[in-house]
């Protein structure tokens, strides 16, 4: 592995090869958008080596993020989780007819480093709640009063 989410594809064995990325806060990933991570979160899962041009990659995100209830305004942690599954193959090679730029990762002939940090932005992004809730029964706020009516009976009359 190069950076945290780079991997040199010369060192994997053909076959099943595990994977288990720790993520922080701290990668670019996250960095540049406007979430809070509450805690360490896991990329995991595996690389299937079918060959020197073609890779499958069945891959699992998941990352702790707090998050403000749009109904009662308290924050609240809750995993991201999103499972993908990413093919990569050589440019030119025999397997890479009938795929797309939007299908799989085309590697260069003679690059072996794989870039997963675009993937997990993209899978992390289409997994985040649009309308998060510290939980599906949450009662919100009066808008009269501002009580938060999971905890206290509303004070304002009518």
């Amino acid at each position: 592995m190069r950076g945290m989410l780079s991997f040199n594809l010369l060192g994997l064995k053909e076959g099943i090869n595990p994977l288990e990325i720790k993520l922080s806060g701290e990668l670019p990933l996250f960095r540049q958008l406007d979430v809070d991570l509450a805690g360490t979160g896991t990329l995991s899962g595996t690389i299937d080596k079918r060959d020197d041009n073609l890779y499958l990659l069945h891959l699992s995100l998941r990352v702790p993020v707090y998050f403000a209830c749009r109904r009662c305004l308290e924050t609240f942690v809750e995993e991201v989780r999103s499972d993908f599954t990413v093919v990569a193959m050589r440019r030119g090679s025999r397997d890479d007819e009938g795929f797309g730029e939007e299908d799989v990762i085309l590697l260069e002939p003679k690059k072996n480093e794989l870039h997963l940090e675009e993937y997990a932005r993209e899978f992390f992004l289409l997994n985040l709640p649009s309308f998060p809730l510290c939980r599906e029964d949450c009662r919100g706020i009066c808008a009269g009063c501002g009580a938060d009516l999971n905890k206290n009976n509303c004070s304002c009359v009518g």
